[in-house]
């Protein structure tokens, strides 16, 4: 990304222009001097963060991140700087402010008088005209060529190929774009296309009509957290029940948490702090009016800076559970969080949220035992939460678990020490799966299990850096070196229900031993509606339900709202208009699956445009008329 010159830099060069011109009015060399560098430095910070950001994440910082800055800053630690970035950006800022003061000492300025600054202010007013029109005007009709000449339609969609655009049009005119020009649709394309149902009907349409659902959202709930041994009761869901065993997620943990109750999320970010979004589309506003619903997640309201205990109401959650209701004797702290084990008491203890909430209900639990990081902070004995998890015997059972050979540390023998990271990950899944545990014993007691519907998926991969802070543990894992490869990603996503899996076995006898076709979170909100039966628009979801024909027909694909590309087990795709790399050679000679997958993104593209004017617009919020009403009159 930092190797090319963007394909159109002349606007950042006009774009330039246009900031350097007041220096033409100051009187002094100190004030040009000043302002100048202050330029510079903003714009040196900028690329240095962006080339940081780009190694992390493989991607490029969008504006919408602002309103996380408070996590990057108790997750930041010293190992995430990278010292050859900042040199280089301190030595060209130096560079620049020397060549600018001696600039300055050799060229001698002419006395100012009067007229000359009343006329230095009248050519600065054209010039800002000049070009300030020209930069628009270049700027409008180089995307439209992109777009109408070249079909690149990521070029169009600033948000939504922010890697590719970046690389497209230079630093300075990608966040010009990103604050001016927002991809909207007008009321009158986006109705008749929500206007269009699509018939989602099949053989497991309200095959659970009425069923309680818990659906779980596992903290960094990667593919390695599976084991027999470590992890009976994931493992006996996994076995008995919907495993969809070539799964993939990439997205941040309030993302992923998004996505797996409404089933999208926009490319500019949403605001958390507002209150009145209408989303009628999410399950809890589309649940029957017997069904009462509940958020979980233990984390304090004070230190939650995704503000869940505002955002989630605008889900239409009945009720939401944070610190200070599920364990509120226990002390929080980034680094020190409650376990899994003492939060599931808060929901099924003596006066816990099930015990208290009527059938049939929907609730949604994000776990917390499982968050990193892994590394140099979370030492065998230290304080914090590992230091709870050696309390509670979780090292010790591990200890005895590689002694009997029941499960093997895959980077066992790492010389940088990146094993004992991969330790401290499982202590905390054996947690997480003790509380699931917990969890089944309750509803088989109650005798609820066999009426509740149970969907587990994870967030993410491990993708905290190392013991060593160099490391990326997610590259020792998957053996890539690249941000680009889907088996980096690959997560945990099951459906659990005696009756379905009974049906599904039946159904798809070939899929008895795990669902090989790609999924990834956005399958779930539709699959839920589905299986209980509630009449819904599948155009409000990214992703179909797995047991509708479009599933069976289409090629899915995963959009990840962090990386900005789309991919899937065959392709990935960085700027929405071609296939940036197959994963395997024989695809890559398929011209039918170039023009199905070519297809499948257009399709894509153009429903997460759709739904970015929707999360924009708030269409559905109306302080005079009731949000279902005015729902389905787009929807049906």
């Amino acid at each position: 990304m930092f190797k090319q010159i963007p394909s159109y830099f002349f606007l950042d060069i006009i774009f330039a222009t246009f900031i350097f011109l007041p220096v033409l009015i100051f009187k002094h060399r100190t004030i040009d001097i000043v302002y100048l560098s202050l330029f510079m430095l903003i714009f040196d910070f900028v690329m240095v963060f962006n080339a940081h950001y780009y190694v992390l994440f493989s991607d490029v910082f969008s504006l919408s991140y602002l309103s996380l800055v408070g996590e990057g800053m108790n997750l930041f630690t010293m190992d995430y700087l990278k010292w050859g970035f900042i040199a280089f950006g301190i030595i060209a800022f130096i560079f620049f402010l020397t060549t600018l003061i001696l600039f300055r000492i050799f060229y001698k300025i002419p006395y100012v008088s009067k007229k000359y600054i009343g006329r230095a202010a009248l050519v600065m007013a054209c010039s800002l005209v000049v070009s300030s029109g020209s930069y628009f005007l270049s700027s409008h009709l180089v995307t439209n060529y992109e777009v109408n000449v070249k079909k690149n339609q990521g070029a169009g969609l600033i948000s939504l190929a922010r890697g590719n655009n970046f690389r497209l049009y230079g630093p300075l005119t990608y966040y010009t774009k990103e604050v001016l020009v927002p991809s909207y649709l007008d009321d009158d394309v986006l109705k008749p296309y929500f206007s269009i149902k699509r018939n989602t009907y099949n053989e497991f349409t309200g095959l659970l009509e009425g069923y309680n659902v818990i659906e779980i959202m596992i903290e960094t709930g990667a593919r390695e957290m599976l084991n027999e041994y470590l992890t009976p009761n994931l493992y006996r869901l996994t076995s008995e029940g919907i495993h969809f065993i070539n799964n993939y997620s990439k997205n941040k943990t309030n993302i992923s948490e998004i996505i797996g109750i409404m089933g999208s999320y926009s490319t500019e970010g949403l605001n958390f702090s507002k209150k009145n979004y209408a989303f009628p589309f999410a399950i809890p506003n589309m649940l029957p009016e017997n069904y009462t619903s509940f958020f979980a997640h233990n984390v304090p309201e004070s230190k939650d800076i995704y503000q869940r205990q505002d955002f989630m109401n605008n889900f239409g959650f009945d009720k939401t559970y944070f610190n200070e209701e599920l364990t509120p004797e226990q002390t929080w702290d980034w680094d020190d969080y409650v376990l899994d084990t003492d939060t599931i008491m808060g929901l099924i203890g003596g006066n816990g949220v099930l015990e208290n909430i009527q059938s049939p209900f929907y609730g949604f639990w994000t776990t917390l035992s499982m968050h990193g990081s892994y590394g140099s902070s979370w030492n065998y004995f230290s304080t914090g939460t590992s230091g709870k998890l050696v309390d509670e015997g979780y090292f010790q059972r591990l200890e005895v678990a590689k002694r009997a050979n029941k499960w093997k540390n895959p980077l066992e023998g790492d010389e940088n020490g990146n094993d004992k990271c991969i330790d401290n990950y499982m202590m905390a899944v054996m947690c997480f799966d003790d509380s699931l545990g917990m969890l089944l014993d309750y509803l088989e007691e109650k005798g609820m299990l066999s009426n509740t519907l149970l969907v587990l998926y994870g967030d993410h991969e491990i993708y905290y850096n190392g013991a060593s802070g160099d490391d990326k543990l997610n590259f020792l894992l998957s053996g890539r070196d690249s941000f680009d490869y889907y088996d980096i990603y690959g997560t945990e996503l099951v459906f659990y229900n005696p009756v379905l899996n009974e049906k599904f076995n039946e159904v798809y006898p070939e899929w008895k031993d795990g669902v090989t076709t790609f999924t990834s979170p956005l399958v779930i909100v539709p699959s839920i509606l589905d299986l209980l039966g509630i009449n819904y628009n599948a155009n409000f979801y990214i992703g179909n339900s797995v047991f509708s024909p479009q599933f069976k027909s289409e090629i899915p694909l995963f959009y990840s709202y962090e990386l900005s590309r789309c991919f899937n087990d065959k392709f990935m795709s960085r700027d929405l208009n071609n296939i940036t790399m197959y994963y395997n050679e024989e695809d890559a000679n398929d011209e039918l699956l170039k023009m199905r997958i070519l297809s499948s993104i257009r399709e894509f593209a153009l429903k997460q445009i759709s739904l970015d004017s929707i999360y924009s617009k708030n269409p559905f919020y109306d302080e005079d008329k009731s949000m279902k009403e005015i729902f389905e009159e787009w929807s049906y």
